[in-house]
Order: structure tokens, then C-alpha cells, then sequence
């Protein structure tokens, strides 16, 4: 007989957390999606990955050499955080509301994280010559990804 009375008991509490967890999926996640994915490149991507382009570069004229490279803390700073901005943008363009598809679109927010990420290592180590290579990987992950998705329908992204 106290068997029977358990076993009622074990039923109603994993109903119970049955429920509840059913309950934290349809919640949703915790986080909300502001920006599309347009205005996020406009506000966030693009002046992150501007700062890093014209971080460091060489003008060669008739004068001479001209070396355009952070020199300060501050400045290897503000280089390493653009760095950071440009990865962790592709992590953002994986959200639900601006994933365009599992597979391509996956794989260039991929290849920007991994640009952005050794741009990042780059400023660390004051690489300039590691930074203005990894501002080509950056750029080719943009460039691809316009090409497949922007050039075929310049719409698509209207937020």
C-alpha cells in the first residue's frame, strides 16, 4: 500500500518539472534582437572594421615612406577593441531574426569571428604587420558574403 501512494507522488513531481521546463522553452531566450541585420553592420560592423583598416597601412610618395601604425597604449587599445567588435559582430549575425540560412551565412560570421579574433591577437602582440594581414581576412569575409547575399538582392536587409 505505501508503494501505491509513491508512485502518485513520483508521477506529480515529474509532471511538474516536465511543465516547467516545457514552460522555459516557449519563454524564449533572454536576449532581444534591437538592430537588423542592416543597421547592425551600419552601427556596429562597419566603423569597427574601418577603425581596423585604417589602423595601420604605408604611404609611399616621392618624400618617402610614411608608416601609419598605432604608437600609444591608447591606441593599440582602440585597435584591439575594434578587433573584438569585428568578432564578436559575427557572433551577433547569427541571432535567430538576422540568420539568413544554417549554412553559408554560418560559415562567413565564422570566418569574420576568426578575422576579428586574430586581429585581436594581433593588437595584443602590437603586430602591425599581423593586424593590416588579418584587415585582408576581414575584408574577404565581408566581401564574400556581400557577394552572395547583398549583390543578389541589395532588399534583403532593410532593418
Amino acid at each position: 500500500m505505501s508503494g501505491a501512494r509513491k508512485l502518485p507522488a513520483l508521477t506529480v513531481a515529474l509532471a511538474t518539472v516536465t511543465l516547467a521546463s516545457c514552460a522555459a522553452e516557449d519563454a524564449g531566450p533572454p536576449f532581444r534582437e534591437v538592430a537588423g541585420t542592416r543597421l547592425l553592420m551600419a552601427s556596429v560592423m562597419e566603423p569597427a572594421a574601418d577603425h581596423l583598416w585604417a589602423s595601420v597601412g604605408w604611404i609611399i610618395s616621392a618624400e618617402g615612406e610614411e608608416r601609419i601604425q598605432p604608437r600609444t597604449d591608447e591606441e593599440w587599445f582602440l585597435v584591439r577593441n575594434a578587433a573584438v567588435t569585428v568578432a564578436e559582430s559575427g557572433n551577433l549575425l547569427m541571432m535567430h531574426r538576422r540568420k539568413v540560412d544554417d549554412e553559408d551565412w554560418i560559415a562567413w560570421c565564422r570566418d569574420l569571428i576568426d578575422a576579428g579574433d586574430a586581429a585581436m591577437q594581433a593588437a595584443d602582440a602590437r603586430d602591425v604587420q599581423g593586424v593590416f594581414d588579418t584587415g585582408e581576412q576581414v575584408y574577404f569575409a565581408c566581401a564574400g558574403c556581400h557577394a552572395q547575399y547583398w549583390a543578389n538582392d541589395p532588399n534583403q536587409f532593410r532593418q
